[in-house]
This record gives structure tokens, C-alpha cells and sequence, in this order.
């Protein structure tokens, strides 16, 4: 054999080897990430909540999504799961890119969790964290009639199980 055979032989048997190994390594590295955005079960959000809430229904956009509504049908919880191996702050435009949206850190959080607010959305609890690859976002959306004070809200969405 020539020497421009056996580096092609080489390099042949290189690739099959990085493509056997990514192969045999994808179940591990993908077991983590969630396939749907109904990550919780409604009596959790209930519990958690104080509301009522139905099952959840599922979405697929840039990422996964599902958005469970309260029985008496006044609120809606938004999980929206957006993929990245960045960090917070590099991400933190697809949360929320106007002028009047502002982030609160919340301290200590290991997921770098963030409280978001926005001057133009006073009808939403709204908070965002990194977890497991994806941006996650928790979003409370409230009718005139079920309105009641955010920063509790706030609160109990950060006590809800990360996903």
C-alpha cells in the first residue's frame, strides 16, 4: 500500500470510530433533556399555586412548550423550554427584549434564576432559569378577574421543582 492509501485508510477508520463513539454516547447525553415542555402534573401546579390547574398541552417550537390552564379558566401557566449550553446572560435577549422588561437575580440560585418584569405585562409572574441545557421560562398570564399580587406568585414559582 502506498502511503496516500494508508493515511485515507486512516483517516476512514477515525471517523467511524468518533461516529461509533457519539453513537454509543448520544442515549447518556440526551437522557437529561426533557422531550416535551409538560414537565409537571397539574396537582403539582395546583398545590403549588393555589388554584385549580387542568393538564397541561403540549407545543413544539424552538423548543419545547406546554401551557396548563386553570379550571375556572383565568390563568395560564406558560413553560416554554428554550435550548442552549449558554449562560444566562447570554441568552437573556429571547426572555425579554424590550426597553421595559427588567431581570431581578435571584440570589444564590443555582440555577441562575432570574424574576422578570415587565412595566407593559402587570398581569404576569414571570421567571427564567437555566437548567439541564435548556433556558426555561415560567410564565403566570391572569385575567382582570383573577388578578392578584405578583410577587408572591413570584415566590411560588421559584418553589416549583426545576425541569
Amino acid at each position: 500500500m502506498n502511503s496516500s492509501r494508508i493515511s485515507r485508510l486512516a483517516r476512514s477508520v477515525k471517523t467511524l470510530v468518533v461516529i461509533s463513539a457519539s453513537v454509543a454516547l448520544a442515549p447518556q447525553a440526551f437522557a437529561q433533556v426533557p422531550v416535551n415542555g409538560c414537565q409537571f402534573q397539574a396537582a403539582e401546579i395546583s398545590k403549588a399555586l393555589g388554584t385549580p390547574f387542568g393538564a397541561g398541552q403540549g407545543r413544539k417550537g424552538i423548543g419545547p412548550s406546554c401551557t396548563y390552564t386553570s379550571l375556572d379558566g383565568k390563568q395560564k401557566l406558560s413553560v416554554v423550554l428554550f435550548p442552549t449550553q449558554s449562560s444566562f446572560d447570554a441568552v437573556r435577549t429571547v426572555i425579554g427584549p424590550t426597553r421595559t422588561t427588567q431581570l431581578t437575580a435571584v440570589a444564590k440560585d443555582a440555577n441562575q434564576a432570574h424574576i422578570v418584569r415587565s412595566s407593559e405585562a402587570t398581569q404576569v409572574a414571570h421567571i427564567a432559569y437555566i437548567n439541564r441545557g435548556h433556558l426555561v421560562q415560567l410564565r403566570l398570564t391572569m385575567a382582570p378577574s383573577a388578578m392578584r399580587s405578583i410577587e408572591p406568585i413570584h415566590t411560588k414559582l421559584l418553589a416549583l421543582r426545576r425541569v
